[in-house]
């Protein structure tokens, strides 16, 4: 009867798990001036901000310090909320940080919330079992559902529908610069002869008449765009767009092979 006893034994410990990190996430590496800071020892953070609000969650919280290293604890997760001490604009910022540890590997939704105007969108992020998720959201993938963040005051954690995960929180910041929205150089000059075009948009040849570059029916957004004297269009919001050139406009393309578009 010993010897089975030493054996569940030695199997227990082989499954455990440990239910709290045992190491630091890494340091921040971004310069300060550089950084929107919400809990960070690393850095000055926004002050006031509230990490337990009152939103009816079923979130447990508590402050957690590995060492000197202070981190917040959320458990019995289902949802959470962090009110910033003052709205942020984050409109010159490129990323969102933060390291979360999770003794489970589940889909959290990461919110933003915006207060002028009123809006949030989320991202998903899969945490990996018992270690330091680094996590860097481009900030874009926010813009691109329409959210403004130039008055970001809150953030939302949603572990869609699991409920008693616990994660643990370190190094939640805003940094660097926005990817580029707009080219800064012109497109190379095009090297066909001009006598084996039909050039419906370009500087560098004579264009035939085109009856409308934006249709009635589009969803977009046209604007003209210059960069050093090359003439561009610029669509922005895109959905569909369309492009006519109609009756005495029609295009006769049957002698060319090729159609190019930059």
């Amino acid at each position: 009867m010993k010897k089975i006893i030493t054996l569940i034994l030695t199997a227990l410990t082989f499954v455990g798990y440990a239910q709290d990190p045992t190491t630091s996430a890494g340091t921040p590496s971004q310069a300060s001036t550089d950084v929107i800071s919400i809990f960070s020892d690393s850095y000055t953070d926004v002050s006031g901000t509230d990490f337990y609000p009152n939103w009816g969650q079923s979130t447990q919280y508590a402050a957690f310090t590995l060492g000197s290293d202070n981190m917040i604890k959320y458990s019995n997760l289902n949802y959470q909320g962090i009110n910033f001490g003052s709205a942020q604009d984050a409109s010159a910022k490129g990323y969102l940080h933060m390291d979360i540890w999770t003794a489970t590997s589940f889909d959290l939704d990461i919110f933003c919330i915006s207060q002028t105007p009123q809006n949030e969108k989320k991202v998903t992020k899969t945490l990996v079992a018992n270690q330091w998720n680094s996590i860097d959201i481009d900030l874009a993938d926010y813009i691109s559902q329409g959210l403004s963040v130039a008055s970001l005051y809150q953030f939302k954690f949603d572990d869609l529908g699991r409920t008693g995960s616990t994660i643990f929180l370190d190094n939640v910041y805003f940094y660097g610069s926005p990817a580029a929205t707009e080219p800064s150089v012109a497109d190379a000059t095009p090297t066909y002869a001009a006598d084996d075009v039909i050039s419906l948009f370009s500087d560098a040849y004579t264009n035939v008449n085109v009856d409308t570059w934006r249709t009635g029916w589009s969803s977009v957004t046209l604007d003209a765009f210059d960069i050093s004297g090359d003439n561009i269009k610029k669509y922005s919001s895109l959905d569909f767009v369309g492009v006519e050139a109609t009756g005495a406009n029609s295009i006769d393309a049957s002698t060319m092979e090729h159609f190019n578009l930059s």
